[in-house]
């Protein structure tokens, strides 16, 4: 969310420009020196959100781990200042969902799934909008690759991304994850998976989401060029 402070407005642009290198790592340097008391909340779930994001750039797995659990942390952070906002349950939900998939423990990654889940259903009680509704986003990706004791199941990842979906229909990962999900499915989902893989690949923009865009956008026409749709 908008903050009028220059320093934090500084690392919304900069997490903006998150697929231009370095400029998440500079973001967080120049969140830690941000020493204001009051703003505390907004550093700890901007410092998360770095977190995952470097996480999911990391090229080796226990650089990933890393990242997801520092981000655990500071989104730990977040909650325990301001519980009644979204931005430290989703980041929260986001780092532990991940963190479960990069240490690939079969004894702690279902507990970090489950956890992941509770915080992720709290984020959309709180604002189920945010972050192009990354709440129902992940849980619809949980959905379709954790098992069914854990929560998988892919009639509901389904229905958790057309939430998604009604609440920010242009979100380019929404659309590939959910093209993703409907090639699992029978050839009536492949069938159902071309119009939406065509519609992310003429994609025209998606403001705040440009990083994400061109890396999907991509995908989707390697995925249509492969498939021979």
């Amino acid at each position: 969310m908008a903050n009028s402070h220059p320093l934090l407005q500084a690392c919304d642009e900069a997490y903006a420009r998150r697929g231009t290198p370095g400029q998440i790592t500079d973001m967080l340097a120049q969140l830690a020196s941000l020493a204001e008391p009051d703003l505390g909340f907004d550093r700890c779930w901007r410092q998360a959100q770095g977190a995952f994001f470097l996480g999911s750039v990391a090229t080796s797995r226990e650089s990933r781990s890393e990242w997801y659990e520092q981000g655990v942390l500071w989104a730990v952070q977040a909650v325990q200042l301001a519980p009644e906002r979204v931005e430290g349950h989703l980041w929260q939900g986001i780092n532990l969902a991940l963190l479960a998939e990069s240490i690939q423990s079969r004894w702690k990654a279902p507990f970090l799934i489950w956890k992941a889940r509770w915080k992720l259903l709290r984020a959309a009680d709180c604002d189920p909008t945010f972050h192009g509704a990354a709440a129902f986003r992940v849980l619809g990706r949980i959905a379709h690759k954790a098992p069914f004791w854990l929560g998988g199941g892919l009639r509901q990842s389904r229905a958790y991304f057309e939430r998604a979906l009604r609440l920010a229909p242009d979100n380019p990962v929404t659309l590939l994850y959910l093209a993703e999900l409907l090639c699992d499915l029978p050839q009536a989902g492949i069938d159902e998976a071309r119009p939406i893989l065509e519609r992310l690949a003429d994609l025209p923009a998606a403001p705040g989401w440009e990083y994400e865009l061109e890396r999907d956008r991509q995908q989707a026409r390697n995925a249509l060029l492969e498939r021979r749709f």
